[in-house]
């Protein structure tokens, strides 16, 4: 064998372990790549999780506002105050849970934290209606300032999914 038929073999060889390394590594970036997104997914369950627990705690200590409030009570404006922030920090945990399946996505469906915001302010008729008007006050506000980004679209759907989930829930019952 001569020396350019040597080369052309240790070309050969060297072609083929190559692709064979290639092949390799994009398997092993899949791996990692899917590694990542478990583990992003289960930090934002963490995280979600820790936000539900302090939103919780607020409604424990709030409990006999919450309760005045949504019976028809009047309200003093500090109190109006207080149940409108209870009603938004509800709504906060569910809509940024939304927010991180919608443009993340993962393995959970969107729909469900507008499901279970839903639930909740049906429950709730008259932190629905709190929710209500503050969001269409955040709408309209971003509309006068001439605000069009994904914010306001994400904004617009999750508003529209929450108050259909809700319309459904008032016609089953």
């Amino acid at each position: 064998m001569d020396h350019q038929a040597f080369a052309q073999l240790l070309g050969n060889y060297g072609e083929f372990v190559g692709a064979f390394a290639v092949v390799a590594t994009l398997v092993y970036l899949a791996v990692q790549i899917k590694s990542a997104r478990i583990a992003s997914e289960a930090s934002h369950i963490a995280v979600s999780g820790q936000h539900s627990g302090g939103v919780r705690e607020r409604f424990i200590e709030n409990a006999e506002l919450w309760v005045k409030g949504n019976s028809g009570g009047e309200l003093s404006t500090a109190e109006q105050f207080a149940f409108d922030q209870l009603v938004e920090s509800m709504a906060e945990v569910h809509f940024f849970a939304f927010v991180r399946t919608r443009t993340l996505g993962g393995s959970l469906d969107e729909r469900i934290p507008a499901s279970i915001l839903a639930e909740f302010l049906h429950r709730y008729p008259v932190a629905f209606e709190r929710w209500q008007a503050q969001e269409e006050t955040y709408v309209g506000t971003r509309r006068t300032m001439g605000i069009r980004d994904s914010v306001n679209v994400l904004g617009d759907d999750w508003i529209r999914m929450v108050t259909d989930a809700v319309a459904t829930l008032e016609k089953t019952d």
